[in-house]
């Protein structure tokens, strides 16, 4: 006989939820042979750093890859410029973008110890008709991009859904 144990909370426990409003979603498809290239390029156009908030990639073919930025607004044109001089050796990398983007995240004691978080928070926005344009989990950590202006309602939905240590929005950068 095995014995699983599961920590459960009646309502999930984060340390609070954060709105970054005004980045950019930068999109960019690119040959996975040309990852090397690529992440030298995206740091020099950085130079003054952080301005990258969050990145992801997927494998979208054999060969092909997407990074998914979130970044500062004044950042996308320097990895614009910056990828226009760069040599790369397989197709070009094509470029999309959304902005402006507010950046939601937040963390919670217990999230690495239970399932349902994710859920718990896609479909409380769902009800609500909020979609994220990007979504990214990790064992404590949730980040969402949605379209710019819909933040400070997506942290009132989630603060519903999730007891915060303070019912009050909390907003960083501009």
């Amino acid at each position: 006989m095995e014995i699983v144990a599961v920590y459960w909370e009646p309502r999930i426990k984060t340390y609070g939820v954060m709105n970054r409003p005004g980045l950019n979603l930068l999109r960019l498809d690119f040959a996975a042979s040309d990852l090397s290239a690529l992440a030298v390029a995206l740091a020099e156009a950085d130079e003054n750093g952080p301005g990258f908030h969050l990145v992801t990639a997927l494998l979208l073919s054999p060969g092909r890859m997407r990074l998914n930025l979130l970044i500062d607004g004044t950042l996308e044109g320097r990895i614009r410029n910056r990828l226009s001089a760069v040599s790369l050796g397989g197709a070009p990398v094509g470029i999309g973008s959304d902005a402006p983007v507010d950046l939601i995240h937040f963390h919670g004691p217990h999230f690495g110890d239970r399932y349902g978080i994710a859920d718990a928070a896609f479909s409380s926005l769902a009800a609500s008709g909020l979609r994220p344009l990007l979504a990214a989990c990790s064992a404590s950590s949730i980040y969402l991009a949605l379209p710019g202006g819909l933040g400070q309602e997506a942290c009132r939905i989630l603060e519903d859904c999730f007891e915060v240590p303070q019912r009050r929005l909390h907003q960083t950068g501009s």
